[in-house]
């Protein structure tokens, strides 16, 4: 059983390998390996492609090739090790089908379940979800530049382009406008502490005390801040004619998450009409 399980995993990956020709940002292994997320400890995958860009893509796919039908437990098993090793897209490849239990036991977790024969025709590229990058300020410490020393101010007032109170939504947008810049779009996924020096602000200082005013020259702000990914699985549903059976769409519908709010994104296929996109969005002004 081991060297017939060996003979198809190698026909497998060859066929990954040929699906995939054409993409050159890839790596195919198998076994791949992937540090549990739970307990720290390397979990082993027959097959995990990884399909580098923005976000990165990670695949992990099981092969079964035995004489009878997956059944719900191996998938229930699947399922766990793929949430807890952070995996993008969960593939399940048997040789014998699955039991219906199965079937839908993963269709309810998003994981595609395909016979052996079928994987030549399968859609490794397909997009398992909408990967959603996020940025979550920490801390953020201001410190304004001025010619006159500042130390001497005992009590002051921070003033913006018009001369009246600078309100906290004015450095709010100043920490946007830094966390949407191509040099953060361009970091991996991790915590990062970054000095921004903005000038030409149009700010200015106000000594309580003597009512002096003092232009600022620069404005120093220094962030710390995170960078995660979370994966919102597509939810796909397929419509057919009742009476001729003939597809009418295919529907792929995610809830992802956009500050304070939430959406809804769906996309909608119609045959030879092209496709469509949605996005419904759920306002939350608690």
């Amino acid at each position: 059983m081991p060297r017939r399980r060996g003979r198809a995993l190698e026909r497998f990956v060859s066929v990954i390998e040929a699906s995939l020709n054409t993409y050159e940002s890839k790596n195919i292994e198998s076994p791949g390996f992937v540090v549990d997320r739970v307990s720290g400890r390397k979990r082993e995958f027959d097959v995990l492609i990884s399909l580098s860009g923005h976000p990165r893509i990670t695949i992990a796919v099981e092969c079964r090739d035995r004489n009878t039908k997956v059944g719900s437990p191996d998938v229930e098993a699947f399922i766990q090790k793929c949430s807890d090793s952070g995996i993008h897209k969960a593939v399940f490849v048997s040789s014998s089908g699955f039991s219906k239990p199965a079937l839908r036991k993963a269709k309810m977790r998003n994981v595609q379940c395909i016979l052996l024969e079928d994987v030549s025709s399968f859609d490794w590229l397909a997009a398992p979800g909408m990967v959603v990058r996020e940025k979550r300020l920490a801390q953020a410490e201001w410190k304004f530049a001025i010619a006159a020393d500042i130390r001497r101010i005992t009590s002051f007032s921070v003033l913006n382009y018009k001369g009246l109170d600078l309100k906290p939504i004015g450095l709010e947008r100043a920490v946007r406008t830094f966390l949407n810049s191509s040099e953060v779009s361009l970091l991996d996924v991790g915590e990062y502490e970054r000095t921004v020096v903005f000038t030409g602000t149009g700010l200015s200082v106000r000594d309580n005390v003597t009512g002096e005013v003092h232009i600022v020259e620069q404005l120093i702000g220094r962030f710390r801040f995170e960078i995660i990914e979370k994966n919102h699985p597509f939810k796909l549903n397929s419509y057919q004619d009742i009476d001729s059976g003939e597809q009418l769409a295919n529907v792929a519908v995610s809830q992802i998450p956009l500050g304070k709010h939430s959406a809804s994104l769906t996309l909608v296929m119609k045959g030879n009409q092209g496709g469509s996109v949605y996005l419904d969005v759920e306002r939350n002004d608690d």
